[in-house]
């Protein structure tokens, strides 16, 4: 349930406290008679408030200068945001390649549209608003990406900071060490044997991730050295700490990976444990906001327990069995000024 904190140095009398949406005449949520009998308190004010609008909280019946007015903290505090929030996503999922040599895959799609389907039915995602890629050829990558760009950026002309962005991407990925840069491999890339054609590199992936003018963008990577997107300076911390409106008001550029260097399994447990960390925190009745930073700290002691491995294309090596450690980090270069994706419940 929502809640707000406010404190006072005076403890004799009774006051009323009032919630007010700000710009409008009356209040939205109202306790006439509370006794001051503490100095900190914290009001349940039900779930009424609507996310995106900006409160005020108002003390009637007691001049003190030490009341805390129009503020909350926590996470589960509905006046951090003005304006409200906009989620776009963009789902890729690839496991048939035209290329024989290249051996497809049973679940990216499978988990694309679990991921989706739960941000749709739990958080601030809309249908309208999302982007889904089954077995895409780079050009098609690419196309949608541009498209994406220009709608964006779009409504982008007067500074509209509440535009935020999901990219998932499940499939084959590859890095190619001569190059020092990893790649998605599209439905239409060739075997690595065969040259570089129509793979997507983290090159161009982050070009688009800074051209697109987002408050937020988050990317989520299911694939074999999916890792190599970080810079080696990336800050793989995350940060919960702070309060939601401070983390908002930063933008960031973000990636959370299956693992860093290393490959990973078709049957994705970083997937499954996503996927049951979204949907844990989105019956808990007490918080309704979650920032990418806490949700991978939620699900990260579970992965590495798992053993990687399953992709044969990945390496001329061969097959690398490894520990599928996720990373989570800045994706360097893109802009990203300390702040933190974050997912709103409905």
């Amino acid at each position: 349930m929502p809640s707000i904190r406010w404190e006072t140095s005076r403890k004799v009398g009774e006051v009323s406290v009032e919630l007010w949406e700000t710009g409008t005449n009356k209040p939205v949520a109202l306790v006439e008679n509370m006794p001051l009998t503490a100095q900190k308190y914290k009001w349940k004010v039900g779930n009424s408030l609507e996310v995106g609008k900006t409160y005020t909280l108002k003390i009637k019946g007691m001049d003190d200068p030490t009341v805390k007015r129009g503020e909350g903290s926590g996470i589960d505090t509905p006046v951090s945001f003005s304006g409200k929030p906009k989620f776009y996503a963009v789902f890729i999922g690839v496991q048939e390649y035209e290329d024989k040599d290249i051996k497809d895959l049973t679940y990216p799609i499978y988990d694309a549209e679990r991921l989706k389907n739960m941000l749709v039915e739990y958080y601030a995602f809309e249908d309208e608003n999302i982007y889904f890629l089954k077995n895409p050829t780079r050009a098609e990558i690419i196309g949608n990406l541009d498209a994406l760009t220009k709608s964006i950026n779009a409504q982008n002309t007067d500074g509209n900071t509440n535009i935020n962005l999901l990219v998932f991407y499940a499939g084959h990925g590859l890095f190619d060490r001569d190059m020092d840069r990893g790649f998605w491999l599209p439905k239409d890339a060739h075997h690595e044997g065969k040259g570089r054609t129509n793979w997507f590199s983290n090159n161009d992936l982050k070009d688009y991730i800074s051209a697109i003018k987002t408050q937020h963008t988050l990317l989520i990577v299911d694939a074999c050295f999916a890792g190599s997107v970080f810079e080696p300076e990336t800050d793989t911390r995350g940060d919960v700490a702070r309060g939601v409106q401070n983390i908002y008001k930063l933008k960031s550029r973000r990636a959370m990976t299956s693992g860093a260097m290393t490959t990973v399994a078709d049957k994705s447990r970083f997937v499954e444990y996503l996927l049951k960390s979204l949907e844990e925190f989105a019956k808990d009745r007490k918080a309704r906001y979650l920032t990418a930073g806490k949700l991978f700290y939620m699900f990260n002691e579970l992965v590495p327990n798992v053993k990687g491995g399953g992709k044969q294309i990945l390496s001329a090596e061969g097959i690398v069995q490894s520990r599928q450690v996720p990373v989570y980090g800045i994706i360097q270069g893109t802009g990203d000024r300390l702040g933190e994706f974050i997912f709103i419940k409905k």
